[in-house]
């Protein structure tokens, strides 16, 4: 019996002991739960702590700088402006020309020489632009000085102005020919030629030209002391009466329509051949525009132009025009 009582004792106390046991491993399994999802928890409080706490850093200054910026507003002090880079555009430039300083022109009727070449312009002075140029050492018929010191010339059937530097009173020298001395060698002592010691002397000369708007000039101022008048000057006055308007004055500006009618004149650009019709040298740019001035004041209309158009050979000669338009 005794024996009976102590092994259901024994059975009772293990049963008991493997009862508790389960117990506690059931305790501990919740446990360790528990404690897992404590800690992921407070691992995601603590993120989005951080986070919050990030972007309260990051906001502070801005919102620091608003507070600031409206408290100077209200204090009456402008707030500070953002400087900010400045762009890379182009700067546009003015693309507007200097304007031409005014001038005046006094009247005066004057021939002059050029000194050297020179240019001839739209106005008296260097900004304006080059119509044509001139050739030293020949004459010009001045027509007037601006106020900057510059002469107005008639040129090319027209006006230009000329610098005063290069323009002269003095009529240069004209070139005379320079006889050239020619000696003669002994021929060589193997030649049957007859020896000849003396030297032959014989006059030899180089080409002179000459410049046919001169010519041009000299032949229309004769005309005019003729009591002729040019295309250009009766235009000139037809505009001024108010006969014509200024519209017209441009379209028949310099030959008043008469381009097409002339007769031509030529004269040999050598002016030691230049000659007349008949056969008779020139020997003279003044002897060329007196013989055409002559020509030109037969005609019955005191109206009349004389123009320079180019060269021309003939018979293997090179010889300038001068077209007599009336």
């Amino acid at each position: 019996m005794k024996k009976l009582i102590l092994l259901l004792s024994v059975s009772l106390i293990i049963a008991v002991t493997a009862c508790g046991n389960k117990d506690n491993k059931k305790d501990t399994r919740e446990a360790v739960e528990q404690s897992a999802e404590s800690s992921a928890a407070l691992a995601k409080d603590e993120s989005q702590t951080v986070t919050k706490s990030n972007e309260e850093i990051t906001t502070e200054p801005a919102k620091q700088t608003q507070e600031a910026s409206a408290a100077e507003q209200k204090a009456g002090k402008p707030a500070e402006k953002v400087t900010e880079k400045p762009s890379e555009r182009l700067t546009e430039q003015s693309t507007e020309k200097p304007s031409v300083p005014a001038f005046t022109v006094n009247d005066m009727n004057s021939t002059m020489y050029v000194i050297s070449g020179v240019n001839v312009r739209k106005g008296p002075g260097t900004e304006y632009e080059v119509i044509g140029s001139l050739a030293g050492n020949v004459s010009v018929q001045v027509t007037g000085l601006a106020s900057t010191g510059w002469y107005r010339i008639s040129y090319n059937g027209g006006e230009g102005y000329c610098s005063n530097n290069y323009l002269s009173n003095d009529k240069p020298a004209e070139p005379t020919p320079q006889p050239v001395v020619q000696e003669t060698k002994a021929p060589s002592e193997h030649t049957n030629q007859p020896v000849e010691e003396q030297k032959q002397e014989t006059v030899q000369y180089t080409p002179v030209s000459y410049d046919p708007y001169e010519v041009v000039r000299k032949s229309i101022a004769k005309c005019q002391k003729g009591g002729m008048i040019t295309t250009e000057d009766n235009l000139k006055r037809l505009l001024k009466e108010g006969k014509i308007t200024k519209e017209e004055y441009d379209e028949y500006y310099p030959l008043d329509g008469m381009e097409d009618s002339y007769y031509s004149i030529f004269v040999n650009v050598d002016l030691y051949k230049a000659t007349d019709i008949v056969g008779n040298k020139y020997g003279s740019v003044d002897a060329i525009a007196n013989d055409i001035a002559e020509m030109m004041m037969l005609e019955n209309d005191p109206l009349f132009n004389i123009t320079y158009a180019g060269k021309t050979t003939l018979n293997g000669e090179v010889f300038y025009e001068f077209r007599c338009h009336r």
